[in-house]
C-alpha cells in the first residue's frame, strides 16, 4: 500500500466525514480508485491530499483532556503588583 493510498483511506474514513464537503468526498473517492488501479497522483493532487490529511489529523483543544491542577509556586506569588518605575 502506498502512502498516498493510506492517506486517502484515512481521509475517507466515516469519522472524518464532517470535515469534508460532499464534493471533496467524491473527488477523494475517485483519487483513491485511481491509485488502487495503479495510477499516480499529480504533484498538485498530492499536495492537496497532504493538506487535507494534516487538517484532519490536527488535535483540537476541546478534544484534549484536562490535566491535573498544579498550584502556583510560592516564588510567583511574591511578585510585585506593579513593575518598578523608571529611576530618572
Amino acid at each position: 500500500m502506498t502512502p498516498d493510498m493510506e492517506k486517502l483511506r484515512e481521509i475517507l474514513q466515516p469519522c472524518n466525514e464532517h470535515e469534508l464537503s460532499g464534493e471533496e468526498t467524491k473527488i477523494f473517492s475517485v483519487m483513491l480508485a485511481n491509485v488502487m488501479d495503479g495510477k499516480k497522483l499529480s504533484s498538485k493532487q498530492r499536495a492537496w491530499v497532504n493538506d487535507v490529511w494534516k487538517r484532519i489529523k490536527t488535535i483540537h483543544a476541546d478534544e484534549v483532556p484536562m490535566g491535573d491542577y498544579v498550584p502556583t509556586p510560592s516564588v510567583l506569588l511574591n511578585l510585585p503588583k506593579k513593575p518598578p518605575g523608571r529611576g530618572l
